[in-house]
């Protein structure tokens, strides 16, 4: 019992530590972008949603983590050459204003717990970008 408990405790550990220095979760199934983690303007996140569309990606997660000079965008899901682009819409919004906008209105316990199934599972049309 004792072994079972330092484990989970272990890996909650590994996770919270993996997360630390995320800004920023989003995923995108089907044509709709979801903020699973964090805030973005909606600007940037209609821009993401539509060169996400216009690539033909089905499924993609896009994470943003703080790095020395800024936020570093990483992608699963998407090409080399849409991942730039993702980067360059990024690029054009200033580090400040990404990382003092507003939360949702709305979190899920999904969107607080950052588990994107549960976050798709409870997610009402109007959560959607």
């Amino acid at each position: 019992m004792l072994e079972a408990a330092l484990v989970a405790a272990f890996l909650l550990g590994v996770l919270v530590v993996m997360r630390a220095g995320e800004q920023f979760r989003l995923a995108f199934r089907d044509g709709k972008l979801l903020v699973v983690r964090g805030a973005l303007p909606q600007g940037l996140l209609n821009d993401f949603a539509e060169t996400l569309r216009r690539a033909g990606v089905r499924r993609a997660t896009l994470v943003g983590r703080r790095a020395d000079r800024g936020l570093r965008l990483t992608a699963s899901g998407v090409s080399d050459w849409d991942l730039q682009r993702l980067r360059n819409q990024l690029g054009h919004h200033p580090y400040a204003r990404l990382s003092m906008s507003a939360r949702s209105a709305r979190r899920t316990i999904g969107t607080f717990l950052g588990i994107t199934w549960l976050a798709w599972l409870m997610a009402r049309p109007d959560d959607f970008s």
